[in-house]
């Protein structure tokens, strides 16, 4: 600055008027408020209610979604003539009704829970008791784990991989040392109707 102010006083009126003006907009750049003025306590309670009410809404969305599906693809395993897996796709659709329990109390992260761990068990048994590793049903975990990461936590997320993994490992251990083994069922128009 001194050396502009002793080279010329129009230089220091520039250097001057252009500080006044940059100044602020440098410091609203970097996140710094102009006013200084932090939040009221009412307006970050505001926006942490709404932040919560589009996570249940979002969650009921999900649990619907979920529901309709699992009714649609039940009609497509009866309709083959698969009377387990449909019964197990059925009573899963039945059991989600506990969402909307857990919506009802406000406890989203416990209605995510049920969700996500409901659909994990649910496509792991059948996996179990359909082609393995090599059922469609393992098509569904990519999905259960887009939807814990959307509504959970970290923990849930954990625990989601590890039951996923656990089965993974525990249906390939039971295929290898034969205790059950799975047959591998062939591949029609239904089941890629199940897939889509």
């Amino acid at each position: 600055g001194s050396h502009w102010r002793n080279k010329s006083p129009r230089y220091w009126q520039i250097w001057t008027i252009t500080s006044d003006i940059a100044g602020p907009l440098i410091q609203s750049a970097r996140g710094q408020s102009l006013s200084n003025i932090p939040p009221t306590q009412s307006n970050a309670d505001l926006i942490f209610d709404d932040v919560k009410r589009k996570t249940r809404m979002r969650l009921q969305q999900i649990q619907r979604v979920t529901q309709f599906a699992l009714l649609l693809i039940a009609l497509d395993t009866l309709y083959i003539g698969r009377y387990l897996d449909a019964g197990v796709l059925l009573g899963t659709a039945m059991f989600l009704f506990s969402v909307d329990w857990a919506i009802h109390q406000k406890r989203t992260a416990l209605g995510s829970g049920i969700l996500v761990v409901t659909l994990t068990l649910m496509l792991s048994g059948l996996a179990w008791i359909g082609s393995g590793i090599r059922d469609t049903a393992m098509l569904g975990y990519c999905g259960v784990l887009i939807f814990t990461a959307m509504l959970g936590n970290k923990r849930l997320l954990l625990v989601v991989i590890g039951l996923m993994l656990a089965m993974v490992a525990f249906i390939t251990h039971s295929n290898f040392s034969g205790s059950h083994v799975n047959e591998i069922e062939p591949i029609n128009w239904y089941t890629g109707a199940i897939v889509i």
